[in-house]
């Protein structure tokens, strides 16, 4: 077996790891009316979800290190760009990870302090809600649609798979 054949097995082999890391990293609980009490009480949940994201991390950013040496005989600067692509997503993963950890520690706080109807729980807990939600839906959306880009364009390039697929 050629090293590149290797290489697109454990490709392949992380790639599908990190759907099934990205399906189980999902934290309902923070979408939820009243998940500054819910957050706290599903504690297992959300470190759990936040374990996932990382498992998640790792298996795009191992896929992309790990085409790069097959890319980059075809285009480097492609491959390359995909690579990085890859690393700012996984960037963006450890915020979302570190804003997810922070909800879990306001909102034991929050319980704490007997769940007090009007305080600054809510405001700092919407402000971490909604900066999670932009770090997670958009800015990581952007850097892997832009990553996914130059990936597909160089497969269609260089006919590593069919064209049909690439597109």
């Amino acid at each position: 077996m050629t090293a590149d054949r290797i290489a697109a097995i454990l490709a392949g082999v992380l790639y599908f790891l990190g759907i099934i890391a990205c399906a189980l990293s999902v934290v309902p609980v923070i979408d939820t009316p009243d998940y500054l009490v819910q957050i706290s009480a599903h504690a297992g949940q959300v470190t759990s979800g936040a374990f996932f994201q990382f498992l998640m991390m790792a298996a795009y950013v191992g896929m992309a290190i790990t085409l790069y040496p097959i890319l980059k005989r075809h285009d480097e600067s492609l491959a390359l760009g995909y690579v990085g692509f890859r690393i700012v997503a996984a960037a963006f993963i450890v915020i979302g990870v570190i804003l997810l950890l922070l909800l879990l520690t306001l909102s034991q706080d929050f319980v704490k302090a007997g769940a007090p109807v009007s305080s600054h729980f809510q405001t700092v807990g919407e402000i971490l809600r909604t900066g999670r939600d932009l770090v997670n839906h958009v800015g990581m959306t952007l850097v892997l649609s832009m990553g996914g880009i130059l990936f597909y364009f160089l497969l269609y390039q260089t006919e590593l798979v069919p064209r049909w697929l690439s597109g």
